[in-house]
């Protein structure tokens, strides 16, 4: 899969986040205006960490899955920063916006497992 192909795959992904966020946002106040800056970060995270697998994979393919892993890792471990980071700017202990953080971290995480393991694994055998 290009990279062309995948951000217009995560452009389509993201505006259903984004969506679905705005509607919760206008009916509910469920969750804090600030998780628009993680939703952003996460799209960002996303791309970056794709064209690094994308890049990295071309270099060395027997390495595939220790670079997939390692992705997980970066994710998580920059997902945290930010969370914290977050959370110590602010002063507050803001359980809503962790939670709705979190979801955003699950739903990315999994969009990228899918495309890093179902799409670029055949690409790299042809």
């Amino acid at each position: 899969m290009t990279f062309g192909r995948f951000t217009l795959r995560l452009a389509a992904f993201s505006a259903l986040i984004a969506v679905i966020m705005q509607l919760i946002f206008t009916y509910t106040e469920l969750l804090p205006q600030s998780l628009w800056w993680a939703f952003a970060f996460m799209v960002f995270l996303t791309l970056l960490i794709y064209y690094v697998s994308v890049y990295s994979l071309k270099m060395s393919v027997k390495n595939s899955m220790s670079l997939i892993f390692g992705s997980m890792g970066f994710r998580l471990f920059t997902s945290l920063i930010f969370v914290i980071s977050y959370l110590v700017i602010t002063g507050e202990r803001d359980i809503p916006y962790v939670v709705g953080f979190m979801l955003l971290f699950l739903l990315f995480q999994v969009f990228e497992i899918y495309h890093l393991v179902a799409n670029l694994r055949p690409d790299l055998k042809k």
